[in-house]
């Protein structure tokens, strides 16, 4: 399903951009609208790591570099080359209806973590129900993305039941992910008909799936999302959505490092390590809630400003008690942003965008819970072709 997605060749158009009737008629007489993209990103922390994370990337220890802790992953910051590709066809009529057919295709290319280079794209098919009403169908495919190296295995050479950083073995965290969703928006007019108004909303599933031997971080769930967009005045328009997912994981066994001096001898050797291995049940599985909001600002003709705020919370779901990273954990994100648009031609447009996150480690949550911050500065050019 991944491979025949990513043919299609398709690049994301911006949601703030509609399709008119006349770009209709024209794509359906004189083939698709093709956009093309091309963007530079330079990011701070490109695998999202808590300082003690980037400080060990940084020494590179010689140990860490043999277990495979840092394997593939050369520096902290990088710059992302970024090309993409927009086809948008109308299809005709299905079942009676005009009907479109869109997508991108992406490829992120690190520069100085090539291992961490990928692909995305999207398809959609969207149907007009009704005057005012459109159903979407939406597939999104993520391939061989590398987000970073997480333990697999460790083995106790010395039997003292501890284990230092030489008899550890870790594994590259490569997944391919994949989200179908199926969506209604609907057009309505408020303040005295001047304005419109559009309620959305949609469901679907997703899956993500590891590489061996990481397949107990594989997911899979389903989610639903409402939202609404409003033109306020003529030259401001926002956006907000609600979005919860509910997520599953294997919850299989899995050899964890614990502090036995802060929990006692959880694996009964007889000994109380810092760094002693424990065989338990890891159970990633966990509900999210999605809050975002944004707003556009007309600023003249050929000027747009948006400004974003993103908070999402996920709670846990691991019923084992000796899951320290997972069991009655709470892990949260904020995210804002900021961009300005230009169209300095007809089919011409330069992007420059800010964005910064913050929110928690992933391999150090739980009681030892570490904040990570990452900030992404971003310019692209996008031409029209036809």
């Amino acid at each position: 399903m991944t491979a025949f997605l990513l043919t299609l060749l398709v690049v994301p158009v911006e949601a703030s951009e509609t399709t008119d009737n006349s770009t209709e008629a024209n794509s359906a007489t004189h083939g698709p609208e093709v956009k093309v993209t091309v963007g530079v990103t330079d990011v701070d922390n490109i695998f999202e790591l808590g300082q003690p994370g980037l400080v060990r990337l940084l020494e590179r220890d010689p140990c860490n570099l043999t277990n495979g802790r840092l394997t593939d992953m050369v520096s902290t910051s990088d710059r992302i080359l970024s090309s993409r590709i927009a086809l948008e066809q109308s299809v005709g009529d299905l079942l009676g209806r005009k009907a479109t057919l869109a997508g991108d295709l992406t490829h992120h290319g690190y520069q100085d973590n090539p291992a961490a280079s990928y692909a995305d794209g999207v398809v959609t098919l969207t149907r007009k129900v009704g005057e005012e009403g459109r159903l979407r169908l939406r597939a999104e495919v993520t391939n061989n993305r590398f987000r970073r190296n997480y333990l697999a295995d460790v083995d106790d050479i010395n039997g003292n039941g501890n284990i230092p950083c030489s008899e550890r073995q870790y594994a590259a965290g490569i997944y391919d992910e994949q989200e179908w969703s199926i969506g209604y928006r609907h057009r309505l007019t408020w303040i005295s008909s001047e304005r419109d108004l559009d309620i959305h909303f949609s469901g679907g599933v997703l899956r993500r799936e590891y590489d061996q031997p990481l397949q107990n971080r594989d997911r899979e769930g389903w989610f639903g999302q409402l939202g609404m967009d409003a033109e306020v005045t003529p030259r401001i328009a926002v956006e907000v959505a609600w979005r919860h997912d509910t997520i599953d994981a294997p919850g299989a066994d899995e050899t964890i490092l614990v502090d036995e001096i802060l929990d006692g001898d959880v694996n009964d050797d007889g000994d109380t390590e810092r760094n002693a291995p424990l065989v338990t049940e890891v159970d990633r599985s966990k509900d999210r809630m999605t809050l975002r909001a944004e707003m556009t600002v007309k600023v003249a003709d050929d000027w747009r400003f948006t400004t974003g705020y993103r908070y999402q919370r996920s709670d846990f779901l691991s019923g084992n008690v000796l899951d320290i990273d997972h069991f009655s954990v709470v892990e949260t994100e904020e995210r804002i942003s900021a961009s300005i648009r230009w169209r300095f031609a007809r089919r011409w447009f330069a992007t420059l965008t800010w964005q910064r996150t913050d929110g928690e480690d992933i391999d150090n949550l739980g009681r030892d819970q570490v904040e990570t911050e990452v900030e992404r500065i971003s310019f692209s050019m996008r031409r029209r072709l036809r």
